[in-house]
């Protein structure tokens, strides 16, 4: 498991296969959720063409700085869209179903944001307790196991991360995200796979 899992990370690439109601190894799964491997047939993406896959590159400094000054941007907007929402008197129908579209959307976009800054944090743990491990000298039977399994955990949130990150991508319209990035990141940080 750990060769295949390690391939991914060197790669930064993780896929979410099969499409709406697949499960695992082409059989049924549940009607109407996403998951689980390709159908039989062997094809990544559904005629829905929602996001399969979302690579993003390590992250500098100034481009975590440009992620949490965007999410703290769009929160405030979230804040002061729902706040609008409570008066329903003083919008139109068509209005209210615009703001609550965008206030989804935002708040999806947010959440993208966030798992991307968190993948990031996660990948750079499992680099730190990897070094750990190139000098088992310098640590006891014990000390080996914890890091271990410490990666062992990382690399677990690190799978569920990005299952997450590609259900955020999906819920904000992979246009939407696209667009963000390529703002915050450029478009040679970043790759999302329908």
């Amino acid at each position: 498991m750990i060769k295949n899992f390690e391939f991914k990370w060197l790669t930064g690439k993780y896929h979410q296969k099969g499409g709406e109601g697949s499960g695992y190894h082409g059989h049924a799964g549940r009607p109407g959720s996403i998951g689980g491997s390709a159908p039989s047939s062997g094809g990544t993406t559904s005629s829905s063409g929602s996001v399969r896959s979302v690579v993003v590159s390590p992250l500098a400094v100034d481009d975590r700085q440009r992620i949490r000054k965007e999410v703290s941007s769009n929160h405030e907007d979230v804040t002061r869209n729902k706040k609008k929402l409570e008066h329903p008197e003083k919008w139109s129908e068509d209005a209210m179903k615009d703001l609550r579209q965008k206030v989804v959307v935002t708040e999806a976009t947010n959440l993208t944001l966030r798992t991307i800054l968190d993948i990031d944090s996660i990948k750079e743990d499992i680099v730190r307790n990897r070094k750990k491990l190139e000098q088992p000298e310098r640590w006891s039977k014990e000390g080996l196991s914890s890091i271990e399994s410490r990666i062992s955990s990382l690399e677990e949130q690190l799978v569920s991360a990005n299952r997450d990150l590609i259900s955020s991508v999906n819920k904000a319209g992979g246009s939407n995200i696209e667009q963000t990035l390529a703002r915050l990141l450029g478009s040679k940080h970043f790759q999302i796979e329908s």
